[in-house]
């Protein structure tokens, strides 16, 4: 029996990309966080039935103030562009307020004050309104993605293309001279 000898392969260099594809994505895009605990906070609501002998609902209320919290949150992003340095401007001075008042309750007992301020607040929504959230928010995130099949660029080693428009509509732009 007679062994073949190994084939020697020549050295080939990486593959490089024929052409990059660029997306443009709108602002929209930013919202996904509210549409996520929106899905998360229909689905807790659903099944969640915590009722206490009074006739009120535990759960509505933290479900509540968590998603507003987060669609607060969110409009604030979605609302300024931040760069690196207001970003971490924000955080050193929120971190800076929650040591202040941490410092605070140890000099005078804040926290039961703000506990109580805080437990005072009942932000309630009821099943139907985070279901409606999240499928307006899925049926708005969904036409961006299909949106952005149609409308994007190419960048190849001749030429910049934009396709754009749903009939395939495509403008060109040659790259001769750009440096």
């Amino acid at each position: 029996m007679t062994q073949a000898a190994p084939v020697a392969h020549a050295h080939r260099p990486p593959a490089t990309p024929k052409s990059l594809i660029i997306r443009p994505w709108p602002k929209v895009v930013f919202l996904y966080p509210t549409f996520v605990t929106g899905v998360v906070c229909w689905i807790i609501s659903f099944f969640s039935s915590d009722v206490t002998p009074e006739g009120v609902a535990v759960t509505a209320n933290h479900i509540g103030n968590v998603f507003a919290v987060v669609f607060a949150l969110n409009l604030l992003v979605f609302s300024f562009d931040f760069s690196r340095i207001k970003t971490i401007t924000i955080a050193v001075g929120v971190l800076a307020v929650v040591f202040g008042i941490g410092w605070a309750n140890t000099q005078w007992g804040w926290f039961k004050g703000i506990k109580d301020v805080v437990g005072k607040i009942d932000i309630r929504m009821n099943t139907q309104f985070y279901g409606a959230i999240s499928i307006f928010l899925a049926f708005i995130l969904g036409l961006v993605f299909v949106n952005t099949r149609f409308n994007y660029y190419e960048i190849n080693h001749r030429e910049l293309l934009h396709h754009h428009g749903y009939l395939g509509d495509i403008t060109r732009m040659p790259t001769s001279g750009l440096y």
